[in-house]
């Protein structure tokens, strides 16, 4: 885990985002490049997901104490947390160059306390440990295979507090992946108490549809 305290806005070239009725100023990255298991994971992509992740949080919740943002890439959803009054970000992502490159210059823009976790999530809680557990957890178009699915979710639920919750944007479907909305449904219910639901959908019928998806402990 890294602080932003050295960092310095100094990217030459950048492109203005607005959601959640913010404005961001994002550094400009290099040409896409393909998803690659294990070597690079789409970090430098801004996914529409996140963009519906940030919609969603400013019309139904108000970021305070620390936030955690799993798969983070761009970091969005993170830095709109620190535009809204959150006292802290965790930034996790396993492309740890785009975290260096683009996620901490744009988190430097914005200002605030911010941490940074490169790396696969299975170091993650233990890299934690100094934090406690996290009231909200944020991810977007993190379910995108099996095996994310299923770390992300295991990730959650060591991090997650005990009246918290985790709020996941994903498409449905990931065609030819394996993840989606039911791959994460079915990794949620292998956790004891675990639960999630759907709380907001995008379909238009010409694109694939988008959920935002709720992961909480369920009590007693």
């Amino acid at each position: 885990i890294t602080r932003i305290a050295a960092v310095q806005a100094t990217a030459a070239e950048t492109r203005a985002v607005e959601a959640g009725g913010e404005r961001f100023d994002l550094a400009v990255a290099e040409s896409s490049q393909v998803v690659q298991k294990g070597v690079y994971e789409g970090g430098r992509e801004l996914w529409e997901c996140a963009i519906d992740l940030v919609e969603w949080l400013a019309a139904h919740r108000r970021p305070s104490g620390t936030v955690l943002e799993l798969g983070c890439g761009r970091g969005l959803p993170g830095l709109w947390c620190l535009k809204r009054g959150a006292q802290q970000v965790v930034f996790s992502d396993y492309d740890a160059d785009v975290l260096e490159r683009y996620t901490r210059v744009d988190a430097a823009r914005v200002g605030g306390r911010c941490y940074f976790y490169g790396g696969d999530w299975r170091g993650l809680p233990a890299a934690l440990r100094g934090f406690g557990t996290f009231d909200l957890i944020l991810s977007a178009e993190t379910a995108y295979r099996e095996d994310t699915t299923r770390s992300l979710v295991e990730c959650i639920a060591k991090t997650l507090s005990v009246k918290g919750e985790a709020v996941v944007a994903t498409k449905r479907y990931y065609f030819g992946c394996g993840g989606g909305v039911a791959a994460l449904e079915a990794e949620v219910g292998r956790v004891d108490r675990l639960c999630c639901e759907v709380v907001w959908s995008a379909e238009d019928g010409r694109s694939n549809v988008r959920d935002i998806v709720r992961v909480f402990w369920k009590e007693g």
